[in-house]
């Protein structure tokens, strides 16, 4: 019979460091995101919400992908050359793509009901979402082995 709490002692046993990059690189891209959003923002205004904040996702995931490549996977199975770099980041774009769906109506939703910026909206959908891109991604973009 499956033992979550054996599964989470050894998951983290396994991945606390890698995890622990994976979300220094994840704040990095949020970073990115928020800059992206509060300057589009400024500059569009309000008027352009959804514009703004599908092109900061694009930009912060890619950011986030190339920091992970580079850092925190850097010792995963995979081969390294152009086209199978494309289609990790292709796989990376959409795990991201399912969270920041939870992200972008957290951010409406706040805005629309709370007159909350875009830019504070994204906080508490950012953080839902973090174990689960990690779980995800490590998975199916870096062939690793969860437990």
């Amino acid at each position: 019979m499956w033992d979550p709490v054996s599964f989470i002692r050894r998951f983290y046993e396994l991945h606390r460091i890698r995890f622990t990059k994976f979300l220094i690189a994840g704040i990095g891209g949020f970073m990115v995101s928020e800059l992206i959003i509060i300057l589009g923002l400024w500059i569009f205004g309000i008027r352009m919400t959804i514009p703004v904040i599908v092109v900061a996702g694009i930009l912060s995931i890619t950011f986030g992908f190339a920091v992970n490549e580079k850092w925190s996977m850097a010792d995963s199975p995979v081969v390294r050359t152009l086209f199978p770099t494309m289609v990790r980041l292709g796989k990376f774009q959409l795990v991201y793509l399912l969270g920041n769906i939870v992200s972008w109506a957290t951010m409406l939703i706040l805005l629309r009901f709370f007159s909350l910026s875009p830019a504070y909206g994204n906080i508490p959908g950012s953080i839902v979402v973090v174990p689960v891109n990690y779980l995800v991604s490590a998975k199916l973009v870096w062939k690793l082995k969860l437990t």
